[in-house]
């Protein structure tokens, strides 16, 4: 017996792609609005993974870009922190 029905199942999957922040000499670029490049959506198997991006929606594809911005953007400002605090640090030290 087949039954066919819609439902929403939570995967975990790790997203491969480019991001490109919008920023010129002086910090953030309000008119740039930066960009993202999704170049695979992998999902773990007993076997290995599998990239599902060929099979994802518009809407989903538009879903995972945004959530990979926003991460993307939050690992260059912890790294961004992390050097500051460095710098900082190694001032101190120096005084």
């Amino acid at each position: 017996m087949a039954v066919r029905f819609t439902t929403t199942i939570e995967l975990d999957v790790e997203v491969h792609g480019n991001v490109d922040f919008p920023v010129s000499p002086r910090g953030w670029d309000p008119g740039d609005p930066g960009g993202c490049e999704i170049e695979a959506v992998l999902v773990k198997t007993g076997t290995g993974q599998v990239d599902i991006l060929p099979w994802l929606s518009a809407a989903q594809l538009a879903e995972l870009e945004e959530q990979l911005q926003v991460c993307a953007e939050e690992q260059a400002e912890d790294a961004y922190n992390a050097a500051a605090e460095a710098r900082y640090d190694a001032k101190k030290e120096g005084d």
